[in-house]
């Protein structure tokens, strides 16, 4: 087996537990366990700074702030449309929407923009805060 050519080896495509793995570098040929070399491979993935859109984060600190951002909702909103931050909500008579009952998607925390489905009338309104002056534009069916 030591005088094999590497190509005449038979091929595997599901490595095992129990599987070890040949590395060749500066040093001496050395023997890895599989698992061993998955956990490294991991870590190093893991650990590993990425410049995305929001900043230098790893994988994980990217997964964590994804998900601490996801969208809320609530299926009996009463309150006032105008407070409403990324969320969808089934709205109930409440304060400032274009009609009693509806859904409203609301979205981005600066400029924000809201959709209004009426239930009762079976319109699309839209309606968008500017970020800078704090004002809501009118709500306009579409």
């Amino acid at each position: 087996m030591a005088d094999q050519a590497i190509n005449a080896l038979s091929t595997k495509t599901a490595p095992e537990t129990s599987d070890q793995l040949l590395l060749v570098g500066a040093g001496e040929p050395q023997l890895i366990d599989y698992d061993k070399l998955a956990d490294a491979i991991l870590n190093k993935i893991t650990s590993k700074n990425y410049a995305l859109d929001a900043g230098q984060m790893t994988l994980l600190a990217a997964l964590n702030k994804l998900n601490s951002e996801t969208i809320k909702t609530d299926n009996n909103f009463t309150g006032n449309v105008d407070n409403v931050r990324n969320s969808v909500v089934w709205c109930n008579t409440a304060l400032n929407a274009p009609s009693n009952i509806g859904l409203l998607v609301s979205f981005s925390t600066f400029n924000i923009g809201q959709i209004f489905v009426d239930y009762t009338q079976f319109l699309i309104y839209i309606r968008w805060l500017n970020g800078n002056t704090n004002k809501w534009s009118e709500w306009s069916a579409i």
